[in-house]
C-alpha cells in the first residue's frame, strides 16, 4: 500500500510494479532513519534576557536579516531546541508567550538571552494515533511519520499507532467493544504510558477508532482531533458507494469501488488507474485492504449498521471528551463536508466541540503543507500550558 507516500511519489510507480521488492529495500531504510531520528538531542532552554523590553525578539528564519515577528518571547519562557547553528536557536515554545515557533539569538554579545534550562516543562499527554483507511501497519505508520517527528520535536516522547482491524494484534476482533479493549491495552502496554493522560489524533477512517477509544477511555482523554472524517453515525458507506451496509460493499467489484472512492477522496497516486482495466495487481491489492477495513461489521460505517457502535435509540453514545473537529476546504460532495463535520458536537457530551478549517484536501490535509501539523501541536501544547497554571486566587465575578 504504497499509494500515498506524498507528492512527486508517483512517479516511482512504474519503477515499483516492475519490482515490488524495492518496497521492502525502502521500508528497512526509512525504519533505521526512524529510529536514528527519534534518538535526536532536543534540549529544553529559558529565555533570560530582554526583561526590560517584554522579551526577546523573534525571527522567522536563521538570518539575522530575516522578517521579524510582530511578537517578543517572553522573559522566563521555556523553549526546546529544533536546531542550533551559530547561535542561533530555532525553538517550539512551551511555556510564556510569544510566537509559538521561530529563531532567536542565544546571545547578545556578552549578554545570554537564553539558557539551557533543568526545570522541568509541562507535562504532556501521551498521543494515540489512527491512520486513514485504505493502509496496512506498515504503511499507515508511514503516513503518520511526519506528523510523530514534529510532535517529538516539540517533546511529545510517547506516541503510539493503532492499527485497523485485521492488521497484526487486531485480528478476529468479536465487536467494537473488543476493538476499542485492544487499543487501550496497547496504549498501555509501555510502562511509560500506563495511565498517563491521552490525546488521539486520527485521519479519514481512524476517526471511527479515535472515537471509540475516547469513549472507553472518558477523563483519561484531554481531546480527540477527527480530521477529514464525519462522526461514526454518518453513513459514509452510502454517500461514497450507494451501499448502507459493509455486507453490500464486499460485494462490490474492485473498478467500482476504486472510482466511487476517488470521486470521493481525490488521490493523485490512484487517478492514473481510474479507467485501466484489468487493474494492476498492487492497485488491487489496495482495493481489498480498503473493502476488508470499510466492510467491517465490527468497525461499521453505513446507515444501517453503524448505529450499533454510536447511537443508543435515537441519542449518540457520547465521548464526554472535548472534540476538536479539522475540515479539509476543498472536500467533495460525497466526501467529509463542514456540513457533516459539524455533528461530531453531538457526540462530545457537552464537554466541549471545536470546528476549524484547513485550505486543503481530503488527503492532502495530511501533508506537512497544510499546516494541519502545527494546529494540532500548538493546540496539545497550548492545552499542557493550561493545565501547568495554578487555579486563580480572585473570587468569580456576580
Amino acid at each position: 500500500n504504497w499509494w500515498l507516500r506524498g507528492p512527486g511519489y508517483g512517479t516511482k510507480i512504474p519503477v515499483l510494479l516492475a519490482h515490488p521488492e524495492s518496497l521492502l529495500q525502502e521500508d528497512i531504510l526509512v525504519h533505521s532513519l526512524l529510529v536514528s531520528s527519534a534518538m535526536a538531542d532536543n534540549p529544553v532552554w529559558e529565555v533570560a534576557g530582554g526583561g526590560d523590553k517584554g522579551g526577546i525578539l523573534v525571527r522567522n528564519g536563521k538570518d539575522l536579516k530575516s522578517e521579524e515577528e510582530k511578537e517578543r518571547l517572553s522573559t522566563g519562557a521555556l523553549v526546546r531546541q529544533l536546531e542550533l547553528a551559530g547561535g542561533r536557536l530555532s525553538y517550539v515554545r512551551l511555556t510564556g508567550s510569544g510566537p509559538r515557533r521561530g529563531w532567536v539569538s542565544t546571545k547578545l554579545k556578552d549578554k545570554d538571552l537564553l539558557v539551557l534550562s533543568d526545570k522541568p516543562p509541562p507535562a504532556l499527554p501521551v498521543l494515540a494515533v489512527f491512520y486513514s483507511g485504505g493502509f496496512t501497519a506498515v504503511s499507515g505508520r508511514r503516513t503518520m511519520e511526519p506528523f510523530l517527528k514534529r510532535a517529538r520535536e516539540a517533546g511529545f516522547a510517547d506516541a503510539v499507532v493503532l492499527d485497523h482491524v485485521g492488521e497484526p494484534g487486531f485480528e478476529e476482533c468479536k465487536d467494537f467493544e473488543d476493538y476499542n479493549g485492544r487499543c487501550e491495552a496497547k496504549l498501555d502496554e509501555d510502562p511509560r504510558c500506563r495511565g498517563r493522560p491521552v490525546a488521539i489524533f486520527a485521519h479519514s477512517h481512524g476517526c471511527v477508532g479515535g472515537y471509540g477509544l475516547a469513549r472507553r477511555l472518558g477523563g483519561r482523554c484531554t481531546m480527540l482531533y477527527a480530521v477529514a472524517r464525519r462522526p461514526p453515525d454518518g453513513g459514509l458507506l452510502d454517500d461514497v458507494w450507494g451501499v448502507d451496509c459493509g455486507a453490500k460493499l464486499a460485494s462490490l467489484d474492485d473498478e467500482f469501488v476504486l472510482t466511487r472512492m476517488l470521486d470521493a477522496w481525490p488521490n493523485e497516486m490512484l487517478e492514473p488507474f481510474r479507467n485501466v482495466r484489468p487493474l494492476p495487481e498492487p492497485i488491487k491489492d489496495t482495493i481489498q485492504v480498503v473493502k476488508r477495513q470499510y466492510s467491517s461489521s465490527v468497525v461499521p460505517v453505513g446507515s444501517a449498521d453503524a448505529p450499533a457502535i454510536c447511537t443508543s435509540g435515537d441519542a449518540p453514545l457520547c465521548t464526554g471528551v472535548r472534540i476538536q473537529a479539522i475540515v479539509a476546504s476543498r472536500e467533495q460532495p460525497a466526501g467529509e463536508t463542514a456540513a457533516k463535520m459539524a455533528h461530531w458536537e453531538r457526540f462530545s457530551g457537552g464537554a466541549g466541540f471545536s470546528m476549524s478549517t484547513l485550505d486543503s484536501t481530503h488527503m492532502g490535509i495530511m501533508d506537512e503543507k497544510s499546516g494541519l501539523y502545527d494546529f494540532v501541536i500548538n493546540s496539545l501544547l497550548e492545552e499542557a500550558q493550561l493545565a501547568e497554571k495554578p487555579p486563580s486566587d480572585e473570587p468569580p465575578h456576580a
